[in-house]
């Protein structure tokens, strides 16, 4: 007869609904109004999508194209490509990163805590604040390890071997970060074992194999240096560094993370030394790199390698707290863990914005317009977001595109094309330019050591007279390989400067951008001049007086940070009416 569930496991089930339902929304708006990122939602959407249309087969330009870290986008293949669009990914890490609290709350169980505890722990779980910024930074493959690994841990505690088999390997096969977890797993089940007099042969033996074969045929496929390249992170660090130097560069914000990532469950995984050895890779690569994402304690994947621990080692530490002084007592400490957990969330998560504010950041102060990405306000529909869905769909699907980080819609079904380099190459057949996004301008940093340029590119594609305008609509421009009659919608762009400064005989007028086009310009003068970066220089233009005698400038690429000297006299509204792209 099936046992009825109880108020507790209710109570978890709604939590889990809340959890998914939140984050889907969060997610879905991100990805809705362009705030989601090719880096990563895209690059995993394609390399899924892939996985069935040739992306397995080697060529000259990608002769080992199997992604052999992290399989698991294999296991996810068959059912992302019954309707391959990055929202279904979204919407599924936002189920699947809660269903982790199930196993916990099982597991927690298992260690001889009542419904009521196990509830509390696995509540933590949910509103453990590193675990939001998985969430909020898109899609990892990563991030399917938690709930993978919790119920490895579920299935080790209540020693069912074939789930723990399978878990094991499928939570291997997530991040090549996960074997080195899975060997420290395997010396924790070997200590844990001896002291409670279990076997811990199938729980040692199994998950070090499957990192071991992880390694091997990373190895095999990309050749040894693969791995050496990757412990040394790219110019980062190195394990090595760890010796002479065990804090490394940024050695306080180091500190900073372990003690915001720790404050939640109050350090209480420190009460179980033996299960938190499954920290000790984590912690050994945010010793040896300055790879800040590593160490950032949210907005960032990472906390998915962590979390999971983290929190099944506080619940083995509030068991042996209870064992010392009775679950009556103890219980106590785990309403001071949730009370904290939830305070934390509010002011650390992407949905408390206190803590993320200061990773808000636009190209330039002046650039007024530029949208930072990296907060829940500044994910509300805009006034452009119509006119960019309908470019999105003017692009054929298999063709190769330049693309800004904001454009994850366009990486799925096509070819990409990323401005990684200051020098542009033309290998491209359409590209959409976002001016008031941050990541078209040059210099937008997507994660440290990986820069683009994308202002660069595009104005460069413009002026070969190679491309020409698709669409231009309220400043967004579509462009594609080849000569066109016109674009198929234009929608002019009218310009209110701003006046900034005056001197003898002059006044400056500002504002963030002008796309390419023919502007007149109202309360003008034949003596203005037009000063603006193009992304390689600052470009200077002079007018000339149109077919109605009117001032026109003619603006052949973007331009950025666009400052109007004009003759001064007295405060003088100016606008710039675009009337041709």
């Amino acid at each position: 007869m099936a046992r009825r569930l109880g108020y507790q496991e209710w109570i978890l089930i709604a939590e889990i609904a809340v959890y998914s339902a939140v984050w889907s929304y969060i997610s879905l708006m991100r990805y809705l109004h362009f705030g989601a990122a090719v880096f990563d939602l895209g690059v995993a959407s394609a390399t899924i999508y892939k996985a069935f249309h040739g992306g397995i087969i080697g060529t000259a330009a990608d002769p080992r194209p199997i992604q052999v870290q992290k399989l698991i986008y294999l296991v996810l293949a068959p059912f992302y490509d019954i309707d391959p669009r990055p929202e279904f990914l979204l919407v599924f890490q936002s189920i699947w990163i809660p269903l982790g609290a199930v196993p916990l709350f099982l597991a927690s169980r298992k260690l001889g805590m009542e419904k009521t505890e196990a509830l509390l722990i696995a509540s933590s779980y949910l509103l453990y604040f590193p675990l939001a910024g998985v969430n909020w930074f898109d899609f990892h493959f990563m991030a399917l390890f938690p709930t993978f690994f919790l119920l490895c841990l579920y299935a080790y505690v209540s020693d069912r071997k074939a789930l723990f088999g399978v878990t094991a390997v499928l939570a291997t096969i997530t991040d090549l970060m996960v074997p080195l977890i899975m060997f420290a797993f395997a010396v924790y089940a070997v200590i844990e074992g001896r002291y409670r007099g279990k076997r811990c042969i199938p729980y040692t033996v199994l998950p070090a194999s499957a990192g071991a074969l992880v390694f091997l045929a990373v190895s095999l496929y990309f050749g040894p240096g693969y791995l050496l390249n990757w412990l040394h992170l790219g110019g980062h660090g190195s394990i090595l560094s760890m010796v002479s130097d065990p804090g490394g560069p940024l050695l306080t914000r180091k500190v900073m993370w372990f003690i915001l990532m720790s404050i939640p469950p109050l350090f209480m995984y420190l009460l179980s030394p033996r299960s938190a050895i499954m920290f000790i890779p984590y912690v050994l690569f945010v010793a040896a790199y300055s790879y800040t994402p590593y160490f950032t304690v949210t907005l960032y994947q990472y906390p998915a390698l962590y979390s999971p621990v983290i929190i099944y080692s506080a619940a083995k530490g509030y068991a042996f707290l209870r064992s010392k002084i009775g679950s009556g007592r103890a219980k106590y400490a785990l309403f001071a863990v949730l009370a904290v957990s939830l305070i934390t969330y509010s002011l650390f998560s992407p949905v408390g914005e206190a803590f993320t504010y200061q990773y808000t950041y636009g190209h330039d102060p002046n650039l007024s317009n530029v949208i930072p990405p990296y907060t829940l306000s500044q994910m509300e529909p805009k006034q452009y977001d119509t006119y960019m869905w309908a470019m999105v769909r003017m692009v054929p699907p298999g063709t190769t595109v330049l693309l800004q980080n904001d454009e994850p819609q366009l990486a799925t079904v096509n070819n990409v094309v990323m401005p990684w380099s200051p020098v542009p190459e033309l290998d491209f057949n359409y590209s959409l330019a976002n001016p008031y996004s941050k990541w078209f301008y040059p210099g937008a940093v997507i994660s440290p050591g990986a820069v683009t340029y994308f202002q660069t590119w595009f104005n460069y594609a413009l002026l070969s007279g190679e491309y020409s305008i698709v669409s231009e609509e309220d400043g967004l421009t579509l462009i594609s390989l080849g000569q066109h009659s016109g674009p198929v919608a234009f929608s002019p762009v009218n310009v209110q400067l701003e006046p900034v400064s005056s001197g003898t005989g002059y006044c400056n007028y500002t504002t963030g951008f002008l796309p390419p086009g023919t502007y007149v310009v109202v309360n003008g003068s034949i003596n203005d001049t037009l000063r603006g970066s193009d992304g390689i220089s600052d470009l200077v233009l002079r007018p000339h007086l149109g077919s109605q005698g009117q001032v026109e400038f003619v603006v052949p690429v973007y331009l950025a940070d666009v400052t109007l000297s004009a003759p001064y006299s007295g405060h003088v509204d100016v606008v710039l009416r675009e009337v041709s792209p």
